[in-house]
């Protein structure tokens, strides 16, 4: 039988493994922000316990690269963090934070997992899955506890099967439009959720960031959620849902910069890069065509505004370079 040892890891969980440590670096940044500027005893508990886990991960993966002999990336460290400065995010902010990151790492987790052929790998990144669960559960009772969970919106139940029998299910520019299903309005709600998320992450980070370039991007990325709340929220309305609200999110008036700039771009770039892999679900499983339209428009919208970002971090000198193939042509001349 063939071990481990003798086994190189593949180009997906080197990829993976890379992703990953940057990940939890840059997450273990914010949740010593978080722990440091706490005043919910229950959410302190939920931070401490996420972070300790967090520091294990972090060693686990090192400890893989080490193994491997490849040099463990830079990450994040505590050059990124200042821990000594006041609050900028009210406690409801860091519980609905907490919560979307364990969305985010129980779905890189479990697509890490699927594609490593390694055994030991492959072993970790189920640990890592497993953990994510076990704390979106925690913190999603937590939230249930305190009343500040905001659900998804009720539908009526459905009375009997249903096939559907004309193409006007398609239907959403012109002749008669069909109303929202579950799954569409699934989809608007989490967009709803991820980007009022996102809209405070941006406040609080234009008004902390060190480079006026950053600050102005930070400045775009809020004014791009602000119109994609309104656009989610008027196709809710237009079909007679009561759009959520999610109240106690709220930033500081702080202008102390708890992270620095590059952490801050870094973490904006990953949110938007997975923000387009959740808009293109969205669009899917839309199955009406002015759905189609809205979530066609809002990937190009938001990989433009990734792209710019991209570019700054690159101006900087934040942006650290993945494991990459050969240069056959280069190294051939």
């Amino acid at each position: 039988m063939t071990t481990h040892n003798s086994v190189k890891l593949v180009s997906s969980e080197l990829a993976n493994i890379w992703k990953l440590y940057q990940f939890e670096t840059l997450n273990r940044c914010m949740l010593q922000h978080f722990l440091e500027t706490v005043e919910d005893r229950d959410i302190k508990n939920i931070i401490q316990i996420k972070l300790e886990a967090k520091e294990v991960r972090i060693q686990q993966i090192a400890s893989i690269f080490n193994k491997e002999e490849i040099p463990t990336p830079v990450g994040f460290t505590e050059k990124d963090v200042h821990l000594k400065v006041p609050r900028l995010f009210t406690d409801v902010f860091m519980a609905e934070y907490i919560y979307y990151m364990a969305i985010v790492g129980l779905e890189s987790y479990a697509r890490a997992m699927s594609i490593s052929p390694r055994a030991d790998v492959r072993h970790f990144f189920y640990e890592g899955m497993t953990f994510f669960g076990d704390i979106q559960n925690k913190i999603m009772d937590l939230l249930l506890q305190k009343g500040i969970f905001t659900r998804p919106p009720y539908i009526p139940y459905p009375t009997r099967v249903d096939f559907v029998k004309e193409q006007s299910f398609l239907t959403g520019w012109f002749g008669e439009r069909r109303s929202l299903h579950c799954m569409q309005i699934t989809h608007l709600f989490f967009n709803l959720r991820r980007n009022a998320i996102g809209k405070e992450l941006l406040i609080g980070f234009s008004q902390t960031a060190q480079s006026e370039e950053v600050r102005e991007y930070m400045v775009r990325g809020k004014e791009i959620t602000n119109k994609l709340i309104h656009t989610f929220h008027s196709i809710l309305v237009a079909d007679d849902i009561t759009p959520p609200t999610f109240g106690g999110m709220v930033v500081t008036e702080s202008k102390i910069a708890p992270f620095s700039d590059k952490l801050m771009l870094s973490l904006i770039t990953f949110l938007d890069a997975f923000g387009m892999a959740t808009y293109g679900l969205s669009l899917s499983e839309s199955t009406r065509r002015d759905l189609f339209a809205q979530y066609t428009k809002i990937i190009a919208q938001i990989g433009a505004y990734g792209e710019d970002g991209i570019n700054l971090m690159i101006k900087y000198g934040y942006f650290e370079q993945p494991p990459k193939a050969p240069d056959r042509n280069k190294l051939s001349q």
